[in-house]
């Protein structure tokens, strides 16, 4: 999942993915964050927050090929495949959510005294809980918190 809001913008309808894909995009586009979802069974290793590195390779939406990443590129990643590039913005097809997803790992972008970050995790959070009778715990990752284990 990735935000539309390029496409929202431009007065596009937001497409029509899945339902949980669907109502993230509706809580990132209502709070203007920025918002990934995950699937962890295709998530292997540590998930960091770096530059990339000489080997790291992105599988793009809707292909099966993987394109090499140039150095230097700040990205999120596993092991060396890239999870998102261009920061948020492009996701790869590793870790799509699908129907099929159970345990997802969500991914948002903002500061921690800006109420919309806050505001977005308690969206999704309310999402899991209520609509897809899921559980979620919440992390923060920033300068003082620099890793999470789950």
């Amino acid at each position: 999942m990735r935000p539309c809001s390029r496409e929202f913008s431009k007065g596009g309808a937001l497409p029509k993915i899945n339902a949980l894909v669907d109502l993230c995009n509706a809580v990132s586009i209502e709070q203007i964050i920025s918002l990934g979802a995950h699937d962890l069974s295709d998530i292997h290793e540590d998930l960091e927050v770096c530059f990339s590195r000489e080997g790291d390779k992105f599988i793009p939406f809707g292909s099966g090929e993987p394109e090499m990443v140039e150095e230097g590129e700040l990205v999120f990643k596993s092991g060396n495949y890239v999870q998102t590039r261009k920061w948020i913005w492009r996701q790869s097809e590793l870790g799509k959510t699908t129907l099929d997803s159970k345990d997802i790992f969500f991914q948002l972008v903002g500061f921690g005294d800006d109420p919309s970050l806050s505001n977005a995790m308690t969206g999704i959070e309310d999402l899991i809980i209520n609509r897809f009778s899921g559980n979620s715990k919440k992390y923060l990752v920033d300068i003082n918190n620099r890793h999470i284990d789950f």
